[in-house]
């Protein structure tokens, strides 16, 4: 997932017109898209292993989610009404590290907003079936100041027990 382009003018004007219509600029915008919604569509349950990056997702992961957020194939429109149109029945688990911990009730979970965010957009599109496992001082281990094995015993714990 990493060197996804970025939405641009050509991929908007893309997405919100009939493929009949595009130009070839816009056909190659989309191209990408297409296969990540595709891929995505044919999932059972997602699974997103992300850090966290000044609170939120990285600059790559937000390019995922608006290549896969889309008009006509994710989401639909309808007056003025915004519809998920993922198959009901999908499972998101989003598994976040960072260098602190932000689980709810200590003093830094304020600062969490990318689990909020993920369950958002993933509900827009029809994922209401989420969970997030927070894997929070992840820079202990860079550190030394815990071993792999104990880091990851709860963590392993709590994916096992969201599956």
């Amino acid at each position: 997932m990493t060197n996804l382009p970025f939405v641009d003018v050509q991929w908007i004007g893309g997405a919100y017109s009939p493929p009949e219509e595009h130009t070839p600029e816009q056909s190659a915008a989309l191209r990408i898209s297409d296969d990540l919604v595709a891929e995505f569509l044919s999932a059972d349950e997602i699974v997103l292993g992300t850090p966290m990056y000044n609170f939120n997702v990285p600059a790559n992961v937000k390019a995922w989610i608006d290549h896969i957020v889309r008009v006509g194939k994710t989401f639909e429109i309808k007056d003025t009404e915004l519809k998920g149109l993922v198959p009901a029945g999908r499972k998101a688990t989003f598994i976040v590290a960072s260098g602190s911990n932000f689980k709810a009730g200590g003093p830094r979970a304020h600062h969490d907003h990318e689990s909020p965010y993920l369950q958002a957009i993933f509900n827009f599109i029809g994922i209401t079936d989420t969970n997030v496992i927070l894997a929070g001082d992840a820079k202990d281990l860079s550190q030394g100041k815990v071993k792999e094995v104990d880091f990851l015993k709860p963590l392993i714990e709590e994916v096992i027990a969201a599956a």
